[in-house]
């Protein structure tokens, strides 16, 4: 048997190329990293949560969540 994908959801709002993503071990927020900042969003909405601009923090090169 073969598998098949297909796209399901577009998240906008990075404008350059996405370096990093990690998800929570729950599966409800996505933090992507790029050079133009980092955005956490939440995936049961598909919305932003929280976006840090790269004026804010150096470029996000790697993803990794803890749970604190």
């Amino acid at each position: 048997m073969m598998l098949t994908y297909q796209l399901d959801h577009t998240l906008k709002g990075h404008t350059g190329t996405i370096q990093c993503m990690a998800v929570t071990e729950d599966g409800r927020y996505l933090a992507s990293g790029a050079n133009d900042g980092t955005v956490i969003w939440d995936l049961q909405t598909m919305s932003i949560v929280k976006q840090i601009s790269s004026n804010e923090v150096r470029d996000a090169t790697t993803a990794e969540y803890i749970l604190v």
